[in-house]
């Protein structure tokens, strides 16, 4: 399954935050370049909190020209029909014999630009 992702999107996962602040400065230049409008970063489940950290540590340490914009949280709904566990640092599959439903949660939060007029650039 191959989708195209958005060039001005970061998915944060299990990397220390900082690996997602400093891809979060590089996709600044294309923002004050004007060849992308914003930046978005989004993650699901455990990784909702490392995700904040790095929108907060991005703006208010290395981008001062940016801010938070929009922060969208939703539950993803998923069937399932096996389960990974992981033992003694064995992973192991276990088929499960119905499909099981699953929630998540998800959370993506905009990046703006602040122009030198003190407006926000990016907005729709």
């Amino acid at each position: 399954m191959v989708r195209d992702i958005p060039e001005n999107t970061i998915y944060v996962g299990r990397k220390p935050a900082m690996t997602y602040v400093m891809s979060t400065t590089v996709l600044a230049v294309k923002v004050r370049e004007k060849k992308i409008a914003d930046i978005r970063l989004k993650a699901r489940g455990l990784s909702i909190s490392k995700c904040v950290d790095t929108a907060l540590i991005a703006t208010n340490r290395f981008l001062g020209d940016f801010e938070i914009g929009e922060i969208k949280l939703w539950t993803e709904n998923k069937e399932i029909m096996e389960r990974i566990d992981f033992k003694n640092g064995v992973k192991t599959v276990i088929k499960l014999d119905r499909p099981k439903t699953i929630n998540k949660s998800a959370i993506d939060i905009q990046l703006i630009h602040k122009n030198k007029e003190g407006t926000k650039d990016g907005l729709k």
